[in-house]
């Protein structure tokens, strides 16, 4: 049987702070700083041990003792810090406190936060209205997305009845999008490694594809970039190499694609496809990545930054063509030309220009 006892580090764990919703509620408390409430929450939680300890007046007030030195430490902040939130529950109303002298610690009084009726009211309304609002919008890009459905044979709807894959159906993992071809397809394969590198471009043919509507295309017949698929079609795809990149590239972290836009999606599916095209593995690819002591932020770079590879930059073609010459090798110098690009907007620029010109052109007939 499983020991259901609680340890003491699960007993800290399941201990939260409270913060009173008045102080996000109450326009009096609007200009309070974040440090300022978070003080207030722990000074309020704090209360129970005065009880604990029969820390009260004459009157039956209960008052904390609690020093700034130790709060400061608590929360990581500087003292100055701790006095300016200090100062701000003080010119709110919130705390009160007295110096008994003799140098003991003050008397630290926290007070209720108050809330109008109508303050209370109107927060309760917009919050309602906010958490509808998002509900419907994800309600609307759900009724698209089954919309994207109807007209698309190969898209399998997010219902419950299509949770459950059976292991005939369920899709392999990704190593590399098929290549089609057709009759009059006479696009041109760029060479994008040396020779040592054709013998790993080369394992395609060893590896599975996967299924998506992409194994039904051919190619040669669509014209640039009107060829694109749907973007769930994109989204299974991308999802597809994210999991491979976490298999094989334990040392980075795994991306998370629920947020992706649409633009960054197909990006990165383009990128694939024209990696695809190539004859590009992606096995040998990311465990190229993983070996690299500097694409993984084990050892830091020329410039003495640590630089750790993501999904869309190693599946840029001209990155993966350096990653599978060797130059993103384990030593731990790297040479300024090689490089990564951190220049976010440059990166955008160049990577739509080129991706979707080498597809127009790989799809010319």
């Amino acid at each position: 049987m499983k020991n259901r006892r609680y340890r003491i580090e699960e007993t800290v764990q399941e201990r939260f702070i409270r913060m009173p919703y008045a102080l996000f509620a109450n326009p009096q408390y609007k200009p309070l700083t974040p440090k300022a409430k978070i003080l207030y929450a722990l000074l309020l939680d704090r209360m129970t041990l005065s009880i604990k300890h029969g820390w009260k007046n004459e009157n039956g007030e209960v008052y904390l003792i609690y020093p700034r030195e130790t709060i400061a430490d608590l929360l990581g902040m500087q003292p100055k810090t701790v006095s300016n939130a200090f100062k701000e529950l003080h010119d709110a109303k919130l705390i009160e406190e007295e110096r008994p002298g003799c140098g003991r610690s003050n008397r630290i009084y926290v007070l209720h936060a108050e809330m109008a009726a109508d303050d209370a009211e109107k927060f309760s309304v917009d919050m309602d209205s906010n958490n509808e609002s998002d509900s419907d919008k994800e309600l609307e890009k759900y009724e698209r997305y089954m919309q994207m459905c109807k007209n698309d044979t190969h898209c399998i709807p997010e219902t419950p009845e299509n949770e459950a894959l059976t292991p005939s159906s369920a899709p392999e993992p990704l190593s590399l999008l098929p290549i089609q071809k057709g009759s009059n397809d006479v696009s041109r394969k760029v060479k994008m490694t040396p020779e040592k590198s054709q013998n790993d471009l080369r394992e395609t043919s060893k590896l599975p594809t996967i299924h998506t509507d992409l194994n039904q295309t051919d190619f040669s017949q669509t014209e640039g970039r009107d060829a694109s698929a749907p973007l769930p079609s994109m989204q299974e795809v991308v999802t597809s190499a994210v999991q491979l990149f976490a298999e094989k590239c334990p040392s980075l972290p795994k991306p998370v694609t629920i947020g992706w836009t649409p633009k960054r999606t197909t990006r990165v599916y383009h990128q694939l496809e024209f990696l695809s095209r190539q004859q590009c593995s992606l096995y040998t690819l990311f465990s190229q990545v993983e070996k690299s002591d500097f694409l993984t932020g084990r050892t830091a770079g020329y410039d003495k930054r640590v630089f750790r590879a993501d999904i869309d930059w190693i599946t840029r073609p001209d990155n993966a063509a350096k990653i599978l010459a060797g130059k993103y090798d384990t030593s731990p110098t790297v040479r300024p030309q090689d490089k990564p690009n951190h220049d976010l907007d440059a990166y955008e620029r160049d990577c739509d220009n080129l991706i979707f010109e080498a597809t127009e052109d790989l799809y010319a007939n």
